[in-house]
């Protein structure tokens, strides 16, 4: 018969034979080919020579599907696996690592050996809690472990058997330590080719997940509300105010230097460069200016409409003194008395009078 076997003993164990289920055949049908030569379903599906002669890349992506196929992987958990390939090459890839770290498949922890696996627990646990996957150090040695058992069985494999049992075990394994958990372990472990399958599968992992044993409430951060500004009274609550609010020819408090203390106060919650401010020492020879900062001096102008000063010749006024002050002068110009909808005039008559407006800060900002 065309592409029958050579005489000998069968064996379900070395030749194990595999019918699709659903089907009514009790054995596989010999496809046409020359006589003796060995069948290609023979070599496809279960002879000896056909498991040596694969590669040990080959050899874990047979065990894979094969462990798919018999039911023992779920159509769910592969949903969140990348293609059996890329599986594949993250494990040969991860397993070098933890070979080339001494880690055997048997490692225990209290062993020197057992360390490393701690070490590399400790940094994989911290990498799942920053996508949401809550994990131990025991769950993830268990993972390693089982990686390395099932990296060691497949390349010693040579019957479809062996790889059977390495299948059942990495898939009893990926069931009991967690896909999210497994693939973290490859991506930490397997340079950028790992870190782009760990992504990839903790993606999926999170959009299918349904429903977990133990809901959990997702940690949300509500936004946080815009604070306030405070208010001119909270200002005189500021333990600096009362040192601020004396007027430096006096020594004394008036409502003048009260209104300045309340806008250089102000004026530090809106201008990072007002800082560290403080009156003048005119004993010392400092200049009668309001405020000395880290950064030069600040005198404080207030406009307010009135009906003896129109507002145009305050804004004049205010140029004016501009002009005679030093460059390391700034003028902090208080607005709150003004309605918003003058403040803008009020600064275009300021421009228009000459002012060099790059030595303006406004009150409110």
């Amino acid at each position: 018969m065309a592409g029958s076997r050579k005489p000998g003993s069968t064996c379900s164990y070395t030749n194990p034979v595999e019918i699709v289920d659903g089907t009514t055949c009790l054995a596989p049908s010999p496809l046409p080919g020359p006589l003796g030569v060995d069948s290609p379903l023979s070599v496809g599906r279960g002879s000896l020579q056909a498991v040596a002669r694969m590669s040990h890349q080959q050899k874990m992506a047979e065990a894979i599907r094969r462990a798919y196929v018999r039911g023992l992987i779920s159509d769910e958990v592969m949903r969140q696996l990348p293609s059996v390939e890329q599986l594949v090459i993250g494990i040969v890839v991860a397993g070098g690592v933890l070979a080339g770290l001494a880690v055997a498949a048997g490692a225990v922890a209290s062993t020197g050996v057992g360390a490393v696996l701690e070490g590399i627990a400790a940094v994989i646990v911290l990498a799942l809690a920053a996508v949401g996957i809550i994990s131990s150090a025991k769950q993830v040695i268990a993972g390693i472990q089982m990686l390395m058992k099932f990296y060691a069985a497949t390349e010693t494999a040579t019957t479809y058997a062996e790889l059977d049992d390495a299948g059942r075990n990495f898939a009893t394994g990926l069931a009991e330590v967690g896909v999210g958990t497994v693939m973290m372990i490859l991506s930490v472990l397997g340079a950028r080719q790992g870190v782009k399958m760990g992504k990839g599968a903790i993606d999926k992992w999170n959009a299918s997940k349904a429903t977990p044993e133990k809901p959990v409430p997702p940690s949300r951060r509500e936004p946080e509300e815009p604070q306030p500004p405070k208010t001119r009274a909270q200002y005189r609550q500021d333990p600096r105010f009362k040192e601020l609010s004396k007027d430096p020819q006096t020594g004394k408090q008036n409502l003048k230097s009260e209104k300045e203390a309340e806008a250089i106060l102000e004026a530090e919650d809106q201008y990072p460069a007002i800082k560290n401010f403080r009156r003048p020492d005119l004993k010392k020879g400092e200049p009668n200016l309001e405020f000395k900062t880290d950064n030069g001096w600040v005198e404080v102008k207030t406009p307010e409409p009135g009906p003896y000063r129109p507002l145009a010749q305050q804004a004049r006024d205010i140029a004016d003194k501009a002009k005679g002050y030093d460059p390391d002068v700034t003028i902090l110009l208080d607005l709150n008395k003004l309605p918003a909808a003058d403040r803008p005039g009020f600064l275009n008559m300021l421009k228009d009078s000459g002012c060099d407006m790059s030595k303006i800060l406004t009150l409110p900002r």
